[in-house]
């Protein structure tokens, strides 16, 4: 049997908010942010907390995949967090639309 294996995907960490997602995300403007896994969680509060957006995240909601990526969120963000009801990309975007 031969196998070969081939990426469907990759996903590569920023290293930085870009100059637009820090301005919607400082902004006192209402901003949904859509995570789509657990590393990403982890990575935009990384990334946030070094920009301290924390002290704006009544303007912000965070749309996550799934239980395990609201897990990845810190404590005080938790409450500003809505969960997908499936795991998929689908399922953010509809609870988003279903607002």
């Amino acid at each position: 049997t031969n196998l070969t294996i081939w990426p469907l995907y990759k996903a590569n960490l920023v290293e930085q908010l870009t100059n637009n997602a820090r301005r919607w995300l400082t902004d006192d403007s209402p901003v949904g942010v859509l995570l789509y896994s657990a590393r990403s969680a982890q990575q935009f509060c990384q990334l946030a907390g070094l920009e301290n957006i924390v002290q704006n995240i009544e303007n912000i909601t965070l749309y996550v995949i799934s239980d395990k990526a609201k897990y990845q969120l810190p404590t005080e963000v938790k409450h500003r967090c809505k969960v997908a009801q499936s795991p998929t990309e689908d399922g953010l975007f509809r609870m988003v639309v279903d607002l």
